[in-house]
């Protein structure tokens, strides 16, 4: 049950290099502001 809340709750910074590098601009680069437009908030 730990490793599994460790999974779920660690901050982890996932940086997409290949999509980055071919100059690919994601529309929200974190899932905080991806998850405000969803919501509204």
């Amino acid at each position: 049950r730990d490793f599994a809340n460790s999974l779920l709750f660690t901050s982890m910074r996932m940086v997409p290099r290949r999509a980055v590098a071919a100059g690919y601009e994601f529309r929200h680069p974190t899932l905080e502001g991806a998850l405000r437009d969803v919501y509204g908030r």
